[in-house]
């Protein structure tokens, strides 16, 4: 999901930076293909660092196979938890299908 982080002003683009909740589990609906609910969690975040879309630098958090949450930045790479995660100003959001 692409979360709208900046808005066009007369100048340039500026950032927004409310903070959106979002969830570590996502459920959709019966589709209108399969007829059935899907539920998909969340195994990727992607963070804007910076004022304006001209400028600054992106993170990831990204979940293991094993659950666990690290913070993607450059050659760094540190483990941190579910809470940290969810509160970021997320720019980007990758949920990925459960069975």
């Amino acid at each position: 999901l692409h979360l709208k982080r900046f808005k066009f002003v007369g100048y340039g683009h500026l950032k927004i930076s409310k903070h959106v909740l979002f969830a570590p589990t996502m459920q959709l609906h019966k589709s209108i293909t399969t007829g059935r609910t899907s539920r998909y969690r969340l195994s990727s975040v992607v963070v804007h660092h910076g004022g304006s879309a001209n400028v600054g630098h992106y993170t990831a958090f990204v979940q293991t196979t094993g659950g666990l949450w690290h913070l993607m930045d450059d050659s760094r790479v540190t483990q941190v938890s579910q809470k940290t995660v969810l509160n970021q100003q997320a720019y980007l959001l990758f949920y990925t299908q459960m069975e």
